[in-house]
């Protein structure tokens, strides 16, 4: 059985003038999920979803519930300027087989939400003529 994790991808920036652990908070709060890993004070590592519950619900998966690995890092471009990425990655495990063309939609619905709930959370912070 192949492990079919990382087979969707998406990644996003947003220039921002808050501290790095504001703009880290910000956005892992927007995301929700359970904190992997916290590397300095400028990267966290988050899993959200369940492979159970897309295991078992399948193409009725609810976007929020929809297994991901999401990787928040804010790094110094400028003086008081940060840059803020965020990639998502899909975290559906092992499978005998894998469905893209739904996991895709799936997956894209999932990221949109992720990535709109960050933008909209890091939005007075924004540097305009960015996204």
């Amino acid at each position: 059985m192949p492990n079919l994790s990382g087979s969707f991808e998406k990644s996003g920036s947003w220039q921002v003038t808050a501290s790095p652990q504001e703009v880290i908070s910000l956005a892992v709060h927007a995301v929700g999920g359970q904190m992997e890993e916290m590397q300095r004070e400028t990267n966290a590592q988050l899993l959200v979803g369940s492979r159970l519950a897309f295991r078992l619900l399948g193409f009725l998966t609810p976007d929020r519930m929809m297994p991901m690995k999401i990787n928040i890092e804010a790094v110094p471009v400028s003086s008081g300027i940060l840059r803020l990425t965020v990639r998502a990655s899909s975290d559906e495990g092992w499978y005998l087989i894998q469905v893209s063309g739904i996991a895709a939609r799936l997956y894209q619905r999932a990221f949109d939400r992720i990535f709109l709930s960050v933008e909209s959370a890091v939005s007075p912070f924004t540097v305009r003529g960015d996204s």
